[in-house]
């Protein structure tokens, strides 16, 4: 799945710091503590796995976290990606609206004008430049915000297809690992914290 919106985003981050406590739990069972306070790994290849795969979450983390920031500056107090498209229909919708009726009320114009035979000049005739006055008027604002909105959302979406998503399911509701943590909690996980069996760091 591509994300779509910063929810879509901040939802993976959410998963991928759950997974991370989980897997740092899950270490503990390929270790033992000997009498001596060293620690024994049990199994390598387990182990190894597990610390790749921590550190592999740990990096989308950082990185989508970063990208998350990115995009939370473009969108400004939209919020969200939605928002931004939704304002952008809407400026989109105003501006066709007022194209619309001016064509509407020239069209009657020209018709009530044409009935009484006489010829009609839209480059001169007082009413036929009001009608248009009053059209680019509404678009004199709309459209230098459609160009700014259109500009945004672009920039918005590049900055999206730079996320990398975890692949992680849905956690389960009552998971215990579902809480967020923060990028110290995965220092033992992480090759430059003293990853368990690396570094032979005992638990905190």
């Amino acid at each position: 799945m591509n994300p779509t919106d910063i929810t879509d985003i901040e939802a993976d981050i959410q998963k991928c710091k759950a997974a991370i406590r989980r897997v740092k739990n899950e270490t503990i069972q390929h270790v033992a503590f000997l009498p001596s306070g060293k620690i024994e790994v049990i199994d390598k290849g387990a182990l190894e796995a597990l610390n790749g795969e921590a550190e592999r979450l740990a990096g989308l983390v950082e990185h989508n976290g970063e990208v998350l920031d990115r995009l939370r500056v473009v969108l400004g107090d939209f919020g969200t990606v939605a928002d931004l498209e939704g304002r952008r229909s809407y400026t989109e919708t105003h501006i066709a609206k007022a194209h619309t009726l001016y064509s509407i009320d020239l069209g009657t114009y020209i018709k009530d004008f044409r009935s009484l035979g006489r010829p009609l000049d839209l480059e001169t005739d007082p009413k036929a430049l009001k009608l248009k006055a009053a059209r680019d008027e509404k678009l004199s604002s709309l459209e230098p915000e459609l160009k700014a909105l259109s500009e945004r959302l672009d920039e918005a979406r590049a900055i999206i297809a730079e996320v990398r998503l975890s692949g992680l399911p849905d956690a389960l509701e009552g998971d215990p690992y579902r809480q967020a943590i923060t990028w110290e909690d995965t220092a033992a996980l992480r090759g430059s914290g003293g990853d368990v069996g690396r570094g032979c760091a005992g638990p905190k």
